[in-house]
């Protein structure tokens, strides 16, 4: 079992600080939500599709070489859907109340077309309470967090309706979000995988299977 760890990982972390709010949030790619975890890791961690998305990318300041960036505009199926949630959490619950205002004004009318209506952001508070947005880092160990992360997104989709949540993650939240992150190596993959599944691999205890 994997000793428990207070810290943000890095894949996480670079996510929740690498934002690109003026980009439009209306992607043209209505497939996205349809791939699979390991056909997003496959075409994100490509070699010289790596290569490719840095030289395009639209960032300041300037991620370093080596680095694997996503521009969700472009790219939005390359994001997982946890990625994307904790995003919606961060800029949906904004603590400063103009940021969190223009950011749900553009969200909402994607949501509203998808079929999701008001019930948004109090069923996304209901269901994330403890992983919404406070001004300090969570101190519980990581795997605790990830689980219930994990738990609040499958509360959402149930709530809201599985195939509309996901959608509008990938049409209303993935455009607006460009994330880099240092290379391709395999902890790194393990991390945004144990984000998706909820850490049950990683925290998993004998006997709770």
């Amino acid at each position: 079992m994997r000793t428990p760890r207070t810290a943000v990982p890095v894949a996480l972390f670079a996510l929740l600080t690498c934002f690109a709010s003026s980009t439009p949030l209306l992607a043209g790619n209505d497939n996205a939500h349809k791939w699979t975890v390991d056909q997003r890791l496959r075409a994100r961690f490509d070699p010289a599709d790596m290569e490719k998305r840095l030289d395009a990318i639209d960032m300041n300041p300037r991620p370093a070489r080596g680095s694997c960036v996503v521009d969700g505009a472009k790219n939005p199926e390359l994001l997982l859907p946890s990625e994307l949630f904790s995003a919606l959490l961060k800029q949906g619950f904004d603590p400063d109340p103009d940021a969190r205002k223009l950011y749900r004004s553009r969200v909402e009318p994607v949501a509203s077309e998808l079929g999701i209506g008001p019930e948004l952001w109090p069923t996304l508070k209901e269901v994330a309470s403890d992983l919404l947005p406070t001004g300090s880092r969570d101190k519980r160990p990581w795997e605790e967090v990830c689980r219930s992360h994990f738990e609040a997104l499958e509360a959402a989709r149930k709530t809201l309706g599985e195939k509309a949540f996901d959608r509008m993650l990938y049409k209303a939240v993935a455009p607006g979000l460009k994330i880099s992150t240092m290379g391709s190596s395999p902890e790194m993959e393990k991390e945004l995988r144990d984000m998706e599944d909820g850490c049950r691999e990683s925290s998993r205890l004998p006997g709770t299977l």
